[in-house]
């Protein structure tokens, strides 16, 4: 059988050796085929499980342990795309349910939800346990620091912030960092941020100046021109706040400090310390979700409900300290005041002396003078001005409402200071 083979592609050969060469291309060209179509078909669609799909241009990524570094990305869920990036970079642990993911390292560059309608110039995540499919692919950015552990970082850059309609002001944030991220256990087994900080910068832009279209009342030309001339066109904001949790018994301490600047207009440091009774800080955190702040709906659904619960709760005012440092802003101010009465600069400062002064002494005569001074020294000489309150006990929130009523009291039990410095 072998000899009359070997004699029939011999004579095959002999006979028509075009034949032989055409079979041998063809052969060759089919196995090239398959094999690029295979390639092809890997590297720029993937099925997954729940009905998602991810396609991509270039790269590769591994579907059991999702490590991949793919450009050029769509991700579906049942033939709808729920986002789109233009490269991403993920290095993660699979856990042994080989459901759960520990992102060591993600990096999102150009994303944009088709859900949310949101567009985010890079994400950077750092340390957060997720599910590889609904809450990885789900591409749902608020959701990410729920599922932050202890030591997690996050950080979104180069988007356009959410905000209500009818706002006089576009924001942009060029950064967004959550960090540090601390997480701890409560007596109870629920976890929380007991210590997190948030700093970031962004641009903001007025909308009705920038759009001389649109039909404006004399009540909106006007304050576009309080805008215009306290110079609030564009302006940059740059925040660092830190915020730490400290459980006391059936107590929960919370320590805010930080900073907001203004650029070129004025910046503020803060310090805001409060106790909260522990089963009200816990129905907080079982109804609060970050997904929730980043949309808005926080404030529409829970927050007044949330609020009348603090209320009515022992939650005290500890300590308070809020400081200002003018830029230029108050000058500005003296001076449209001055334009607007008719007054020199000069005249139109000791207008606004006078009054706050009459306010203060007419109903704060005993504790006001002393108050006074170092609002007298900012008014001549600028600088930082500074409001502190520090009880000798901690003040329920509940007991505001009637200071309104007596503001003299209020001063003397919460030991109101305000200084000048510089």
């Amino acid at each position: 059988m072998l000899r009359q083979l070997r004699g029939f592609t011999s004579e095959l050969s002999i006979a028509s050796p075009k034949v032989t060469l055409r079979m041998i291309i063809i052969s060759t060209l089919f196995f090239l085929l398959c094999l690029l179509s295979s390639v092809t078909y890997a590297a720029t669609q993937i099925m997954l499980e729940h009905g998602y799909e991810i396609r991509f241009g270039g790269g590769k990524i591994d579907t059991e342990t999702f490590h991949m570094q793919i450009t050029d990305v769509e991700v579906f869920k049942n033939d709808r795309r729920y986002w789109n990036a233009d490269a991403i970079l993920l290095d993660t642990i699979l856990l042994a349910d080989g459901q759960t993911l520990i992102v060591k390292n993600l990096k999102i560059d150009g994303f944009v939800s088709s859900v949310d309608e949101v567009k985010v110039g890079s994400i950077n995540v750092r340390n957060i346990a997720l599910d590889k499919y609904d809450h990885l692919l789900a591409g749902k950015i608020g959701s990410l620091l729920d599922h932050a552990l202890d030591n997690a970082y996050l950080g979104i850059f180069d988007f356009s912030a959410p905000i209500e309609h009818g706002a006089e002001y576009n924001i942009f944030v060029q950064s967004l960092e959550l960090t540090p991220v601390r997480r701890t256990t409560l007596s109870s087994g629920n976890s929380y941020f007991n210590r997190i900080g948030v700093r970031g910068e962004a641009s903001v832009k007025h909308r009705r100046l920038h759009n001389q279209n649109r039909v404006r009342s004399a009540e909106k030309i006007a304050g576009d021109e309080l805008v215009t001339k306290l110079g609030l066109q564009n302006f940059e904001i740059a925040v660092d706040i830190e915020n730490v949790l400290i459980e006391d018994g059936a107590v929960m301490h919370s320590e805010l400090s930080g900073r907001v600047d203004i650029k070129n207009h004025f910046s503020t440091d803060i310090e805001f310390n409060a106790q909260i009774p522990l089963p009200l800080f816990e129905d907080f955190m079982h109804s609060k979700d970050m997904n929730t702040v980043f949309t808005g709906k926080f404030a529409e659904e829970s927050g007044q409900s949330f609020f009348a619960s603090f209320l009515q709760s022992n939650a005290a005012l500890s300590k308070v300290s809020l400081g200002v440092r003018d830029y230029g802003t108050f000058e500005r101010l003296f001076d449209l005041h001055a334009k607007r009465s008719g007054q020199s600069v000069t005249a139109a400062i000791e207008d606004i002396r006078f009054k706050i002064e009459q306010g203060i002494n007419v109903n704060i005569p005993n504790e006001g003078p002393r108050l006074f001074s170092a609002i007298d020294k900012f008014l001549d000489h600028g600088g930082q001005l500074r409001l502190s309150a520090a009880p000798d006990a901690p003040v329920p929130f509940l007991f505001f409402a009637s200071y309104l009523l007596m503001p003299e009291t209020a001063i003397k039990q919460l030991n109101v200071t305000i200084e000048h410095l510089d």
